[in-house]
């Protein structure tokens, strides 16, 4: 990525509220910001906006989490983004099924904002 250019993230949930809501935190600290409100669109956008994240719900209409994140995972183009599961099924269970899924790590809804940057920075590494 050129020199001053902005770490790209996608955030792809049904919730228009929670993706106001992370786009604007997430612009706040940085980042260029698109959204995808289903989960074909976020396999869509993914392609061509070319995010170094992925914000993903898992329960999303037209294709869950899970099918995003094993597509991302079996295509050249994509299989190095870095996908952080979102969802309310539980932290255990999300927490081991998320890695043999294709998903980085996972946040059980609801979550604080400080518990996503702590991701960010684990995904990503150092602030940008």
């Amino acid at each position: 990525m050129p020199s001053g250019a902005k770490t790209r993230i996608l955030i792809a949930d049904d919730e228009a509220t929670l993706r106001d809501v992370l786009r604007l935190h997430l612009q706040g600290l940085g980042f260029e910001v698109a959204e995808a409100e289903d989960g074909q669109q976020a396999l869509e956008m993914a392609s061509v906006f070319k995010p170094a994240m992925v914000v993903l719900d898992i329960t999303m209409p037209r294709m869950n989490g899970w099918d995003v994140a094993r597509r991302l995972r079996a295509s050249p183009e994509t299989e190095h983004i870095k996908i952080l599961m979102l969802s309310g099924i539980g932290g255990e269970v999300l927490g081991s099924t998320v890695p043999a899924l294709g998903g980085d790590l996972a946040l059980d809804k609801p979550f604080e904002l400080e518990e996503l940057e702590a991701a960010l920075e684990s995904l990503l590494g150092a602030p940008h």
